[in-house]
């Protein structure tokens, strides 16, 4: 049985969780000058937004950690990835947030989601994941290839 978009969608979300988190545990703690940088984090990110309380945060979450690397408090942590990984990170928040209100995605949605987490995968220096997801998009290529041959 094929997995389903939202399978994909889920699995590859857990893939930039996984390759977010060894980031951090890299990263955060000399940004943040602080060896226990999830409750720092959290403390930060509070303080910039008081709608979330402190206990709603999941260090397993990827929203959590991508609306870290969005946080205007965290803009250490975005100097070291350039400029150039707010793209992804921006439309990688989108899509979680689809992700968690149920929105249907295309093969072509789903995707655009795994070529985004690829590209944060590989500014964040995470290979292992990076290599798995390649595998979740070749199940992606191969249906909007075989979509693309039936309709012609």
């Amino acid at each position: 049985m094929r997995p389903t978009n939202h399978m994909l969608i889920c699995g590859t979300f857990e893939l930039l969780r996984d390759g977010l988190l060894g980031f951090f545990d890299r990263e955060m703690p000399q940004v943040l000058g602080d060896p226990d940088w999830f409750t720092e984090a959290c403390r930060r990110f509070s303080v910039a937004n008081p709608r979330p309380r402190r206990d709603e945060f999941e260090k397993a979450d990827p929203s959590f950690l991508l609306n870290v690397l969005l946080s205007k408090e965290h803009v250490d942590l975005r100097s070291l990835l350039g400029k150039r990984a707010l793209t992804p990170v921006h439309a990688l928040a989108r899509s979680r947030n689809d992700f968690a209100h149920f929105r249907p995605f295309s093969d072509r949605d789903a995707y655009a989601v795994m070529l985004q987490t690829s590209e944060l995968l590989a500014l964040v220096g995470a290979d292992v994941e990076e290599r798995k997801l390649k595998i979740l998009e070749r199940e992606i290529v191969q249906r909007l290839y075989s979509s693309n041959e039936a309709a012609a």
